[in-house]
């Protein structure tokens, strides 16, 4: 086998030196670190966060915000906390370089190491772990944590710590040798070993044969499912005691037993059970009251309201409401066993049938076959009356809210609507009111396109009207429609579609006030409060997001409640000008608000978390050199700390700086655009300039790019510490049929501007790149202008007339939809307008091109059908221009396989290092790699 090291170490070296620093390329890649799954105790108390390399074994770390003491953990994740933050539970992974070596070696994958349990009690700052973890569950309202692990008999359990657990370690291993052959079971189970820990009374209760089990919501009751196999499956449910921990068989012996669910109030459990012995079983709705252990069936196959040809469905978890009075449960066709097949696999056509009629495309019928083999009706069982109700069928969906207030659920149809929604947006439905009284269904409103929202308790119903640009809120019980912004003058509703020819949609209704005062709605600028009694809107804002050209936008600190409390909310601020950060707090003084800044920064906000006891509070913002590290305040911005310092490497590296870049465009449009330089850029020294686009992209000022392989696009930081200069230019479309001159306008305008600001970036040494959307305009744009030296287009449309008739894989959807009325922005069909088709096509002006093209067409892509990059690459093949085309075998649209995302970042770089900086060529540029050396050669 020829492996060439030039291709792993090629010839970009990673330590070639700007003054004392090292260039960013493919080798800093695996050692670049991420912090990541933070999260924060109820209390507040602690933090728990991982910081981990692309590619290795990281930390779990828990601190302590009261004392300052951090805590560590190799390997740990998926960390969460108790319900009174007394302690952490977390996985531990065997590590990275045992499991690689374990499927280098080719072991059976049974045989690999398994996960550790790791429980970090604080109070004793002691580590318990627990080895042959299969999963575990901390339960959130409860102290009560439950682990698998991967065996079937009782061990010895404690909660010993583990420095006593190392001091018992040569006591124990004298008494194995007594141990006496163990009687074996007179049966067998595909259950495993259940154990129940409560780390604050150190309670510990183990079960085996268990396949399934759920704790109840306040922490009082234990639900099991006990799997015994002698000549046939018999399934048992037990109920446990926690205060005793005393099982206690509830039910029968079945054939299956799952979906346990818990009411709010700890005392009703329902399940599902079968007692049909074949493979294919039907189920049965059951019903436990936890304080007298009684059982109640509440279908069987006599029921009278179930259809005769319906059962009750596996593929729905039973649900309680919160307020204790309803019980969904899912129904679906009785299914039958498969009658025997007579035929050999050979023997049999294999064909999908596509027909004319079809409301959906058998491509997107497939793609969604398994959501449509679960598919149920939804039914309520009224605990009160113990009456069953239908609510949902094939053609209405009802959504159920465990949080209800009133009698009513909203449910939605697109029945009416399907077919043109394959090419129509938005996509219209017709929406309903369903009573859980009687199971009645009222129609509220025909063809919605946006925001159709009914309130909690089913009174009122507010919806856009995406043509007069209006919010309007209907009152159910007095049958009346109120248009709750016509009166407010000059505010813009809508947001920005950017040239599509579509109806634009709303920022958004965002919910209730509680006993529905007032509906939230939210506007380019600021938050607004309509009230319902007095059919007046006031501004919550008091329009200062308006006046600062400051984007407001409410947000909720926590979703637990259906209606938005004042006390629940804080106000996030973008301004455009700086495109920094700012927070905010409303104070509610009844009659109007007050907005209160809280921090302002020159930084993009990318989380803010508070815990839910206290006003601590978890930040992460970032700047184009600054890591978005993990931050705290406990006094609301007063003062702050940083918890993190992820990645000291990088003051090692030659990083990038960023400016915003201000222009008209060739049509006098305003535009903006981000010009990344390396940090020791030399006003003496020539750079060459890569434009890289993608609609909008100037509100990422502050964007931090880290080290890491690309998906599909280059990224900036990178390319300016190898001493590229990069410019990311808006494109604006004005032109509704002519997106590729609204590019050509906005790309060509934002150079021209870009070389005058800067005299040493060389108008000679100039690329393009873009993906997908900004792949086309890449391919587009080379058959446009000579300009550019060299581009890269990675899953690129090339002819717009086999894309409007193609699928997009990934959904099954057919892609008419996009050039009629969205990001293609052609605005009419094939039919209406073949001249916009051609005009926008780049394979129809493929004879004009002269610079060098590299695609990236992969097989798997499930947004744009591979064959666009092939119809683009054989067209430049025919006509001998320079071209490459990347098949990233079985990968998507943007790269998800490791390994294809290092050789794109490095081919992509040596492909303009080539062009753009003279560096010399790898072979296969030059020559290529024919499908024999596949596999055994890569550069």
């Amino acid at each position: 086998m020829k492996v060439f090291l030039s291709f792993l170490f090629f010839s970009i070296s990673s330590f070639v030196l700007f003054g004392q620093k090292k260039v960013i390329d493919h080798t800093v890649y695996n050692d670049w670190r991420k912090a990541e799954a933070q999260i924060i105790s109820k209390d507040g108390n602690y933090i728990s966060y991982e910081i981990n390399p692309h590619r290795g074994d990281g930390f779990l770390y828990v601190y302590n915000s009261s004392t300052s003491k951090m805590d560590s953990f190799p390997r740990g994740k998926e960390a969460k906390f108790g319900t009174n933050n007394d302690f952490l539970v977390f996985k531990i992974t065997p590590g990275f370089d045992t499991l690689r070596n374990c499927e280098l070696n080719k072991v059976d994958k049974k045989k690999w190491p398994k996960d550790t349990l790791g429980i970090y009690v604080f109070a004793k700052d002691s580590l318990i772990k627990i080895p042959l973890l299969k999963s575990f569950s901390v339960f959130e309202d409860n102290d009560w944590l439950s682990y698998v692990v991967d065996e079937n008999e009782f061990k010895t359990t404690s909660t010993t710590s583990e420095k006593e657990t190392k001091k018992k370690k040569s006591t124990s291993k004298k008494k194995k040798k007594i141990k006496k052959e163990e009687e074996k079971p007179a049966y067998k189970s595909d259950g495993k070993l259940l154990t129940v820990l409560n780390p604050t009374t150190e309670k510990i209760y183990q079960f085996k044969d268990i396949t399934d089990h759920s704790v109840s919501v306040k922490g009082n009751y234990l639900a099991l499912v006990e799997h015994k196999k002698e000549k046939v499956d018999s399934f048992q449910l037990i109920l446990v005691d926690l205060a005793d921990g005393k099982p206690t068989p509830i039910s029968p012996k079945f054939s299956s037993i799952k979906q346990l669910s818990f009411n709010y109030a700890d005392n009703y459990l329902a399940f599902l059970s079968s007692s049909d012995t074949a493979k294919v079983k039907n189920y049965q709705l059951n019903l436990v009251e936890l304080s007298s252990n009684t059982l109640r069936q509440l279908t069987d196959s006599s029921s009278t309201f179930l259809p005769k040809e319906d059962a009750v469905s596996e593929n729905r978890k039973p649900s309680f409401s919160e307020d204790g009075r309803f019980l969904f449960y899912g129904v679906a066709e009785r299914l039958e066993a498969e009658k025997k097949d007579s035929l050999l696999e050979s023997e049999k056509a294999k064909v999908d049938i596509w027909h004319y009629q079809d409301k959906r495309l058998q491509s997107q019928q497939l793609v969604e076959l398994k959501r449509d083999l679960k598919k149920t009706d939804l039914y309520v069982f009224t605990l009160a009356n113990s009456s069953h109700l239908k609510l949902s069928n094939d053609t209405l969906r009802v959504n159920p809210s465990e949080k209800i207030v009133g009698n009513y659920l909203f449910a939605s149809s697109d029945e009416q609507y399907v077919m043109a929604n394959q090419w129509e947006v938005p996509n219209l439905e017709d929406h309903y009111r369903v009573s859980l009284l009687d199971g009645s269904v009222e129609l509220i409103k025909k063809a919605v396109g946006f925001n159709g929202d009914l309130s909690p308790s089913g009174n009122y119903y507010s919806y856009f009207d995406a043509k007069a640009a209006q919010f309007y809120l209907m009152d159910l019980s007095a049958k009346t429609t109120t248009c709750v912004t016509c009166e407010t003058k000059k505010v813009n509703w809508q947001e920005d579609v950017n040239g599509m020819p579509m109806l634009a949609s709303p920022f958004g209704s965002r919910g209730y006030t509680p006993e529905e005062k007032d509906l939230i709605i939210q506007s380019q600028y600021d938050v607004w409060a309509y009230s319902i009694a007095d059919k007046k809107m006031r501004c919550l804002t008091n329009r200062e997001g308006e006046e600062g050209k400051i984007r407001l936008e409410l947000n909720l600190w926590s979703n637990d409640s259906i209606y938005i409390d004042y006390e629940n909310l804080y106000i996030k601020g973008f301004n455009e000008s700086t495109k920094g950060a700012l927070v905010y707090t409303l104070v509610n003084h009844g009659d109007h608000t007050d907005l209160v800044k809280n921090y302002d920064t020159n930084h993009k906000m990318l989380y803010l978390s508070r815990s839910k006891n206290t006003k601590t509070t978890l930040f992460r913002m970032s700047s184009v050199s600054e890591y978005p590290e993990i931050r705290i305040t406990q006094d609301f911005f007063q003062t702050e700390k940083t918890l993190t310092h992820t990645n000291p490497l990088q003051d090692s590296l030659n990083w990038a700086t960023v400016e915003l870049v201000n222009w008209k465009s060739y049509e006098g449009i305003p535009l903006q655009g981000l010009l990344y330089k390396p940090e020791n850029f030399d006003a003496t020294k020539s750079y060459p300039l890569i434009v890289y686009f993608y609609e909008l992209n100037s509100d990422d000022l502050h964007y931090y790019y880290g080290p890491k392989p690309t998906a599909s696009i280059v990224y900036a930081t990178e390319y300016a510490s190898a001493g590229y200069c990069v410019f990311i230019p808006d494109i604006r479309y004005k032109h509704v049929g002519h997106p590729a001159k609204s590019a050509y306008d906005c790309i060509m305008s934002g150079t021209d501007h870009v070389l005058k600001l800067y005299k040493n970036i060389d108008s000679t040494r100039m690329g393009l790149q873009g993906q997908s959307w900004g792949g086309y305009q890449t391919a587009q744009l080379i058959t446009m202008t000579t300009r550019y030296k060299a581009a890269m287009a990675g899953a690129p449309v090339s002819n717009m007339f086999s894309a409007y008739g193609g699928i997009r894989w990934g959904s099954g959807v057919n892609r008419q939809f996009q050039y009629e009325r969205t990001q293609s922005r052609i605005g009419k069909t094939i039919w209406e307008a073949p001249e916009l088709y051609t005009e926008n096509s780049p394979i129809f002006h493929l004879p004009k091109v002269q610079t060098p093209l590299l695609i990236m067409s992969n097989d798997e892509d499930g947004a744009v059908p591979w064959y666009q990059g092939i119809e683009l690459f054989t067209g430049m093949k025919r006509l001998g221009k320079p071209c490459w085309m990347l098949n990233y075998n079985g990968d998507d649209h943007n790269l998800m396989q490791n390994a294809n995302r290092f050789d794109l970042s490095i081919r992509m770089r040596q492909f303009f290092d080539y062009y753009l900086q003279g560096k010399p060529a790898p072979k296969w540029l030059t020559e290529g790699i024919p499908a024999i050396e596949k596999g055994k050669t890569t550069n």
